[in-house]
Formats: C-alpha cells, structure tokens, sequence
C-alpha cells in the first residue's frame, strides 16, 4: 500500500495547479484529484512536471458546488457519459493516471431503475476504459452529507460493483463515509476485499487527518493489510488549514513509505470486533 495525497482537499489554500508541485514538496510520490474538466488540458503539464505521480481523478460529477454528485444515473445522458468516459480516458493516459472515480448521483425518482442505468452504463464505458489499463471505481457516500446520493452503503456498493461483473470495475472505500453512514471500517473492509481497489483515509468524527477522531486507524491499517489489498491509501481529510501543519501525524521519511509503516501494525494481535 501506497500514499496518495488528495489534492482535493489537501493544499487548497493553492490554486489547483499548484498543488501538485506542493504534494510532492511534502514528500509525497503520489497524488490524486477530484474532476479536472472542462479545464483538464491545462493540467496536464504542471501534473506531469510536479513530480508526484497522478493516481486517479473524479469522473464527471455535475455541479458539485449544488450538490449534484454524478450523473451516471440520469435518464437520456447516457451517451454523454460514455464521450465524457474518452475524455477521461485521454487526460488519464496524459498524466500516468491508474482509475476513474466515478459517482453514481443523486436519486431522481425510481432510485432502483437509476442504480441499473448507472451500471449499464458503466459496463459500456469499460470498452474504453479496460484496453487503456484503467479501473473505474465507485464510491458510497455516507447519507448524512449526501442524503440524496444512491449509494451510502459500503457493502452496498460492493454489491452493486459484483453486479456489473467486469474486471475494470471496482470499489473505493472511504473511511470517514463508512464511519459517519454508523459502520465499522475494519468489519467493512473484510467484507468488500475482493473487490476493492482504492481507499480513502479521513478521521470521524469532524472528517479531519488521523488521530483528531476515534477512528483506530492502526487496526484499520492492520485489516487492509490482511486483507491482501495492495493498492492506494489517498489522503482526503479536511485540513483546518495549513496543509503542512495537519501532516504532523504522518512524517516526512514516511511519505513516500508503505502504508504500513506509518503504524505499528503488528502482524499478529488478539483483537475483537
């Protein structure tokens, strides 16, 4: 397991293509980011010479801002996803970029039927994406902050991923969303492990950087490891300000080190859950 620095909420007193060079200025190898378009062909250049290596970056959300949360769902746009899907696609292969987080969207009306698009859709947009080695993964958002969103359940959303049944589809586990939605991320993380294939890392309560919740995050470490995932940790928390400042818990030399080593995570443990 690697770090991955989420320039979404990490360094945002920057402009955006300045956080990148800032990622790897604090040591980080690797990064990753929430939608780069419409403006993605200006972001090319100062991702590629920042000297953090992107990671993944957010489909197509819609208007985030008024709480749009991905339009994979939407009746008659299904064509626009799949042209949005080859933009995605030719910005990932610009900036090295291994997976496309894509949201599923807000419930319309007929939130089953909606799911079902979703996935359809998603099946058809893996004709693009799995020949460029790239992994679509969809992410559950907890149904406090996102009350409208179609899938706030972890395990439901591993579900609704075995249910599209394509090698380049698959989860991304947030934490904090586990967490605040009332689960238990280290009960969570053993149940989705066969379809998991990124992770974001957040404290709860508050959504800020390890250790300023009640989240066990060496037991969670421990789990992941166990659970034989081997991919991306990103770094999503919200900083309370300086960026810098809010990496205390994680040391520069550690940075760019396995997970694994930014906690005692020991191998063998008498642990209940």
């Amino acid at each position: 397991m690697q770090w991955s620095a989420n320039c979404g909420t990490l360094y945002n007193d920057l402009p955006l293509v300045e956080r990148f060079g800032a990622a790897a200025a604090s040591g980080f190898s690797y990064a990753e980011m929430w939608s780069p378009f419409p403006d993605e062909k200006t972001l090319i250049s100062p991702i590629v010479a920042s000297g953090a290596q992107l990671v993944g970056f957010l489909f197509e959300p819609g208007d985030m801002l008024a709480g749009d949360r991905g339009i994979l769902n939407v009746a008659g746009r299904e064509d626009e996803c799949l042209k949005l899907f080859s933009r995605a696609v030719r910005f990932a292969v610009a900036t090295g970029a291994r997976h496309i987080t894509a949201l599923v969207g807000n419930t319309v009306a007929d939130r089953e039927a909606e799911l079902s698009r979703a996935a359809d859709t998603l099946r058809r947009a893996c004709a693009t994406t799995e020949p460029a080695g790239l992994t679509i993964v969809v992410e559950a958002l907890n149904s406090f902050d996102t009350p409208n969103y179609a899938l706030h359940d972890a395990e439901e959303a591993a579900e609704f991923v075995r249910s599209i049944d394509r090698p380049g589809v698959r989860l991304l586990l947030d934490i904090y969303h586990v967490a605040r939605e009332g689960g238990d991320p280290v009960v969570t993380i053993r149940r989705v492990a066969d379809v998991l294939a990124h992770v974001h890392f957040a404290d709860w309560p508050g959504r800020g950087a390890p250790g300023t919740g009640e989240l066990d995050f060496e037991a969670i470490v421990l789990t992941l490891t166990e659970s034989g995932y081997h991919g991306f940790v990103g770094i999503e928390y919200l900083t309370g300000g300086a960026t810098d400042a809010s990496l205390r818990w994680l040391p520069r030399h550690l940075r760019a080190a396995p997970v694994e080593r930014a906690f005692r995570a020991p191998t063998t443990r008498a642990r209940t859950t």
